[in-house]
């Protein structure tokens, strides 16, 4: 039974893992260069790997359970709700858990970013509920390409403050 929705995860699922080893492998040419990652750096670069994968994990997950049998409906709502769960806790946390890393206050813009993660969050809830459509892979796909580009634009909000330099960072400029 091929599930509808199913080409578009693929790829998704493709194009998350390329975002993955991209952004690790920009960190590995910070460290070549700049002798070591710091705490924060590292940091940085575990959180893009951690929702790179978790795109990738959500893409193919319906089409797996679609090959063992499952209902559509109960793919949907059962996705749906597993990836608002991880989602929303990332959204939620992150900005403590970054700034116990870093030693600073999390910035205005890597604040928003978070938020739109919660968003991305009640997308999901939404699709498992059932409203404003049935659960279905549009909303599903919705959250998905949205949590990867929301990870997208952080990742370029993370280079930029690396390149500044965070506050207790061994790179820190000051800024």
């Amino acid at each position: 039974m091929d599930l509808v929705g199913s080409a578009y995860l693929y790829v998704l699922a493709a194009v998350s893992t390329t975002f993955v080893g991209f952004s690790a492998l920009i960190m590995t040419f910070r460290q070549a260069t700049g002798g070591g990652l710091s705490r924060f750096e590292s940091f940085v670069t575990q959180v893009f790997v951690h929702l790179g994968f978790l795109v990738t994990a959500g893409s193919l997950t319906p089409p797996l359970l679609a090959l063992c049998g499952l209902d559509a409906g109960w793919i949907w709502r059962g996705c749906s709700i597993g990836v608002a769960v991880v989602v929303g806790l990332f959204g939620v946390t992150y900005p403590a858990r970054r700034r116990a890393v870093s030693g600073a206050a999390t910035p205005l813009v890597i604040r928003i970013d978070a938020a739109l993660l919660a968003v991305m969050a009640l997308a999901f809830v939404s699709n498992a509920a059932g409203w404003p459509t049935a659960p279905g892979a549009g909303l599903y796909a919705f959250g998905l390409t949205g949590t990867l580009f929301v990870t997208g634009l952080g990742y370029l909000h993370a280079l930029g403050g690396l390149s500044r330099g965070v506050p207790g960072d061994r790179n820190d400029a000051g800024a």
